[in-house]
């Protein structure tokens, strides 16, 4: 077992690069101007709609039937709406940016974690597929490093904190690699679940916050100038991988 324990390991830091490249790709423009984070926020949002309509939404309906994932779904919604309206909204020390970025990360944070289990039963069916997802997983995760450092680079959060907080998103990535090598196989009902109640609340993440603050950092024009080219950018990581 200790074998498995070093592949997990690698695979868990092959997988951990993914985002942390991505978070450095999002802070390596010095001074942005108000409309290059505008679009880069846009743009994160774009790769984070096209994760969720083509990744996403695809494996919790091969996994549930449509009822359950309409459940999960809206509970994923409601639980955001929750931590947001409850939560975070009520410190008045954070602003609208370092707000969505909490809820970006906390999204990203939910959805590695999946990945992660996923990974981890590749592992213990054999360690080339575990290896071969953990790379597959570590360039999805590049652009949602990207999505993790837009809108605390457009709060003006320090760079090495973005690069922390980016770090901790990606961490259940390793958490449920470990799990699931340990576990062996994960129900396709649970995956089923987890994938909806993760599209829920990145959904909600993307068209209730992320797009309409890039708007605000500059005009719609720019905002939707990122959307699109991250909705392009997902789509093409999604067919060529």
């Amino acid at each position: 077992m200790s074998g498995y324990n070093y592949l997990i390991l690698l695979i868990g830091v092959i997988s951990l690069a993914g985002t942390m490249i991505g978070a450095l790709l999002g802070i390596i423009v010095k001074n942005p101007s108000s409309k290059f984070l505008s679009v880069i926020m846009g743009l994160a949002g774009g790769v984070m709609l096209s994760i969720v309509i083509l990744d996403l939404v695809p494996e919790a309906l091969n996994k549930l039937k449509f009822f359950y994932f309409i459940l999960y779904f809206f509970i994923g919604v409601i639980v955001v709406i929750i931590i947001n309206n409850f939560i975070i909204v009520k410190n008045n020390s954070i602003n609208n940016y370092k707000r969505v970025a909490i809820l970006v990360i906390l999204a990203l944070s939910i959805h590695n974690f999946p990945e992660g289990l996923i990974m981890g039963c590749g592992v213990g069916v054999g360690s080339t597929l575990g290896l071969k997802m953990s790379v597959i997983i570590a360039m999805h995760d590049i652009p949602e490093g990207i999505a993790s450092a837009a809108p605390l680079m457009a709060a003006g959060e320090k760079k090495y904190r973005i690069i922390f907080y980016s770090f901790l998103s990606a961490l259940p990535t390793l958490i449920g690699g470990l799990i699931g090598l340990f576990l062996g196989i994960v129900s396709k009902e649970t995956l089923g679940v987890l994938f909806a109640f993760v599209s829920g609340i990145m959904s909600y993440i993307v068209c209730g916050e992320m797009i309409p603050e890039a708007c605000s950092l500059h005009n719609a024009q720019s905002c939707f100038k990122g959307v699109l080219i991250g909705i392009i950018l997902g789509i093409t990581i999604t067919n060529v991988l």
